[in-house]
């Protein structure tokens, strides 16, 4: 469940002993938000940005907004076709959701599709490490 207004951009690979993310990696990325374009780092990016809920933690996050989070889920079909459906949070319960393939995100609105993207990149690689480790 990241926050809705972060957009990855890469995953973080000196975070020692990552917990599981909500985009599978952490990430580095952007924050965009009506203040503009701004790069989070240390704890905020770590705490805030990847794992969502950031009312009152951040001080960038809108006041007026009521999605506190996003979260992404994933399953193969018949195929090979990854779907994905979102989740749009608020207060911890579901505000919005839909479903979408992994290839049909380009029309997302902002962090969304950012995130599905991330979300797709790190599901896929995981399962690369997996099918090659057995």
């Amino acid at each position: 469940m990241a926050c809705p207004f972060f957009h990855p951009t890469i995953p973080i690979r000196d975070w020692r002993q990552a917990p599981r993310a909500p985009l599978g990696d952490p990430y580095e990325g952007v924050c965009l938000t009506e203040s503009g374009e701004w790069e989070p780092a240390g704890e905020l990016l770590r705490e805030c940005c990847n794992f969502g809920y950031a009312r009152g933690r951040c001080a960038r996050f809108p006041v007026t907004e009521t999605v506190d989070a996003i979260r992404l889920t994933a399953w193969e079909c018949e195929g090979g076709a990854l779907e994905l459906q979102y989740i749009l949070e608020g207060n911890h319960e579901p505000l919005r959701h839909g479903r979408l393939t992994a290839d049909a995100g380009s029309d997302l609105p902002g962090a969304l599709h950012s995130q599905a993207k991330a979300f797709v990149s790190s599901y896929r690689r995981r399962r690369r490490q997996g099918a090659e480790a057995s």
